[in-house]
């Protein structure tokens, strides 16, 4: 079964949007800790090249240190990012299943007063006929309800 873009847009658009303010917040995250992840090795690029230059031992110590703070930040920035996609996630599909099923009861409750009406419907018909006529109209209705 082929589902097509605008299909997953709309559940997206859905399901998401409550949850607007996590969202950008997950993105931001992501997108920071992707950052910080292309940062480290360049930081740790110029300790290498300060060290075989013979800088000054307080300049290697800052760059050392301004590493450790970057590749902290962007370990945290990843955790909470998973917690965060973790969380949307997890709302997006408890509302998801209570949509499901509200759409079912209402389905069902749909089902279950056409089978009253028929159920009905052949009643009055077997006032009209037999009583063998009776049993017949009444499983064909139980047959329909079930």
């Amino acid at each position: 079964m082929a589902t097509s873009f605008t299909h997953h847009r709309t559940m997206l658009l859905t399901y998401l949007k409550p949850q607007a303010g996590r969202v950008a917040l997950l993105a931001v995250l992501l997108l920071g800790s992707i950052g910080l992840q292309l940062i480290v090795p360049q930081i740790l690029s110029r300790f290498i090249d300060a060290a075989r230059a013979g800088a000054a031992p307080e300049a290697l110590l800052r760059l050392a240190v301004v590493f450790l703070m970057v590749a902290l930040t962007g370990q945290v920035s990843s955790a909470i990012a998973v917690y965060a996609s973790a969380t949307v996630g997890w709302n997006a599909a408890r509302r998801w299943e209570t949509t499901r099923q509200v759409a079912s009861r209402r389905a069902k409750s749909r089902s279950q007063s056409a089978c009253s009406v028929s159920t009905s419907r052949a009643l009055e018909r077997s006032s009209i006929t037999s009583s063998s006529g009776v049993r017949t109209n009444m499983r064909a209705a139980a047959l329909r309800c079930t």
